[in-house]
């Protein structure tokens, strides 16, 4: 892929250069929200109401990011986040994502609607692969992708727990967009007008949620049948006895996404999760929920450290993540960021996303005067009050091209 990276200096700019690359229904899948897309506006301009308040005169010529969380080091507190589907960005996104984690020394967390298959991407030598999945509808199929995780080595398995159904995205439904999609005059024009996507997605084939093909009885490139069994397969029925079943199944590091309470933190505290991902499925299910660096902090100052907290949804500046740990958390998770860089230029720009983070953490760290990321809290914050600027839509996530 040709592609000057050195000229794209923040994830909201190569975001910006995604949507010029990808086909409209495609990009609009990945970035948006349900409804108004207020949630998914607020997951970013929530983390303006917390100032960072700079120590001075202290040495930073060296800043270390090297943390530790759920029992192992990782070279910053990032997790790369479980995305549906990745491959819609650009073929085989899912391995591509963990070879970065690889090069980057991070977690990546492949979803049970990946376009890639647990064994596939276990196959990436990897130390650090999270696998996450679904109370499903046939809880069979549920526990046998639990034990394909188990055997293939993956050492964190997170169970979300927002998708009782699922939020209406309405860019999709202006876009008329569905998997598989469906070839009519616009949508013709649109992958016409994006030949290197089209192109390359015409070789690979249009991605399929191939961890599930073994359970489907269908030909594994069925996109259509395929579709509308997992249309299916979610189950609102899913409470806490099925979270009970799988902390059973599972004797490896447990993680439950999706809470925004404090009354669901104490309950998962009780029966014995590992940490909690702090998240509203990036502002893709209920809109108008919490965001989740306000709930961060109200979840965080009622647990008081019993539970490693990790925080989902609206990361994009490294100051971003210096503010979550300042408040609590042990780590952040970041999704679309890096479907940005996948579609931009494969590999290689999901890496130029990680770095552009990591230098933006470190000089953060620089900035508010404190070498070692493991030394933050709430002493370096400041809530800010008063009514604060609306987001440039350019760059929000909530404009309508």
């Amino acid at each position: 892929m040709a592609n000057n990276l050195d000229t794209i200096p923040s994830i909201d700019g190569m975001r910006l250069k995604a949507r010029a690359r990808l086909p409209r229904a495609i990009f609009d899948f990945i970035d948006g929200g349900s409804d108004d897309e207020l949630t998914l506006q607020s997951n970013r301009s929530d983390f303006a109401n917390y100032r960072l308040q700079p120590n001075i005169l202290r040495d930073v010529s060296s800043c270390t990011l090297q943390s530790h969380f759920l029992g192992s080091a990782s070279s910053m507190p990032v997790i790369i986040s479980p995305t549906g589907l990745a491959g819609l960005a650009w073929p085989n996104a899912e391995l591509l994502l963990a070879s970065a984690a690889k090069a980057q020394d991070i977690p990546f967390t492949l979803a049970a609607l990946g376009s890639c298959d647990i064994e596939q991407v276990a196959a990436v030598d990897h130390a650090r692969k999270w696998f996450q999945i679904y109370v499903l509808r046939d809880r069979e199929i549920t526990r046998k992708l639990i034990e394909r995780a188990l055997q293939a080595g993956y050492e964190t398995l997170i169970l979300t727990v927002d998708t009782g159904v699922i939020g209406k995205r309405e860019r999709d439904v202006l876009n008329g967009f569905t998997v598989p999609l469906k070839w009519t005059p616009r949508t013709c024009w649109d992958m016409a007008s994006h030949p290197h996507w089209s192109l390359a997605t015409l070789r690979a084939g249009v991605p399929i949620m191939r961890s599930l093909t073994p359970y489907t009885q269908m030909d594994t490139q069925s996109a259509t049948k395929h579709a509308k069994w997992i249309n299916d397969a979610f189950d609102p029925s899913a409470n806490w006895d099925d979270f009970k079943t799988i902390r059973d199944l599972w004797p490896h590091k447990l993680l439950i996404k999706g809470i925004l309470r404090t009354d669901d933190a104490d309950r998962a505290l009780a029966m014995g999760a590992d940490g909690i991902v702090v998240s509203n499925h990036g502002g893709r299910q209920l809109d108008g929920a919490l965001s989740s660096v306000q709930a961060l902090d109200i979840i965080s100052t009622h647990l008081n450290g019993k539970l490693p907290l990790i925080l989902d949804s609206g990361v994009r500046r490294g100051s971003d993540v210096v503010k979550a740990l300042c408040l609590g958390a042990s780590a952040v998770m970041m999704g679309r960021p890096t479907l940005y860089g996948a579609a931009v230029a494969g590999e290689q720009g999901i890496n130029k996303v990680l770095s552009l983070l990591r230098e933006e953490i470190s000089r953060t760290l620089a900035l508010l005067g404190v070498p070692d990321i493991n030394d933050l809290d709430r002493s370096c914050l400041a809530v800010q009050t008063g009514k604060l600027p609306a987001p440039d839509p350019q760059l929000a996530g909530a404009d309508n091209h």
